[in-house]
């Protein structure tokens, strides 16, 4: 599922493979760190503890509603954070799109919530 892959990217400072979890609108946000970079500090930071906690992530109440989602993340010691996500469509060949991939458009909110 697209949050486990962000979190264990991120939990192993894969900034390439965790941004690619989210949308374009997410990767980027107001006043912040580019996403790769952000994921890259956070890899180098924390701690083996941390990193352990963060890949652990259960996710759970999952919700779909069309191309959007929302979903609880709760990663161990950490308060729950509700994130939205949405099915994002590409192209696959010059005339083919496809079905679309989720993609996390909001870390959400709780402690655990952001980057």
């Amino acid at each position: 599922m697209t949050v486990k892959r962000f979190n264990r990217a991120a939990a192993e400072g894969d900034g390439q493979e965790a941004c690619d979890q989210l949308t374009s609108a997410a990767r980027t946000p107001a006043g912040g760190l580019q996403c790769e970079s952000a994921i890259d500090q956070l890899g180098k930071l924390g701690g083996e503890q941390t990193k352990r906690r963060l890949a652990a992530v259960e996710v759970r109440n999952v919700k779909v509603d069309g191309d959007r989602a929302t979903a609880e993340a709760q990663i161990p010691t950490q308060t729950p954070a509700t994130l939205q996500l949405e099915k994002v469509s590409r192209r696959v060949f010059k005339w083919k799109r496809s079905d679309g991939d989720w993609k996390i458009a909001s870390l959400g909110s709780g402690i655990g919530g952001g980057f």
